[in-house]
This record gives C-alpha cells, structure tokens and sequence, in this order.
C-alpha cells in the first residue's frame, strides 16, 4: 500500500472512533460498523455518497451489473424518472432561490423582486 492510502485509513479510523460516542446503539457496536454489516462493504475508505436502489442487481459478469430480474424494469423505470425530476437544474436552482428568499430575504437573482410573503418571519 501506499503512504497515502495508509493515512487515508488513519484518517478514517479517528474520523469513526470521533462518532463512536454519538453514533452507537447502546454503546456497543457503531454506525459505520452496522451500516458496513448491513451492506456488506468491505472498502476502508467512506463513501461520499450512495443510493439505495428499490431494485436488487446482480453480477453479469465480465465486470458488469445489471438487474436480477427483468420483474424489477417497472421500479427501475420509476426510479429514473424521479431522479431525473430530482436532479433537474430547473428545480434545483428553484428550491435554491426558495431557500434563499426564506432564510436572507433576498433572491439569487439580480434584480428580482423581493417577496416578503416567503419570509418565515413575515
């Protein structure tokens, strides 16, 4: 291994016993612990982030994945389509403004009009 990847598993390693205290059940076994059980991740470095599919895949070979069953296509297709919808710029950037509007009284766009009715404290 690398001298990098060595310091990455220490960073690791004091990044989960640092949440030991806060994220454990009955102080016996962590978070990180159950979820990596759970999972069956086997990698030492955390993830940034990951989804949790409503559909079970399994190994094609020759690297590949794919779904189990073509029974799972309907939820796949769902699930892309909200996704899609999620992850629209559009939407986005409109939740964004929202937020702004609400929580500083002021919009992300130059020269909108301030709405004082989206204020919380209005």
């Amino acid at each position: 291994t690398s001298g990098n990847e060595s310091s990455n598993d220490a960073v690791y390693r004091n990044w989960e016993e640092s949440q030991e205290s806060r994220l454990t059940f009955g102080g016996r076994l962590s978070i990180g612990y159950n979820v990596r059980e759970l999972f069956n991740v086997m990698e030492t470095a955390m993830p940034t982030s990951f989804v949790i599919l409503p559909y079970k895949l399994a190994d094609l070979g020759n690297g590949e994945i794919g779904m189990a069953s073509p029974d799972f296509a309907p939820a796949a297709v769902k699930f892309a389509e909200y996704l899609l919808n999620l992850t629209d710029p559009r939407s986005i950037l409109f939740y964004l403004d929202l937020k702004s509007r609400k929580g500083h009284g002021a919009s992300l766009y130059e020269g909108a009009p301030d709405d004082a009715s989206l204020r919380e404290d209005a």
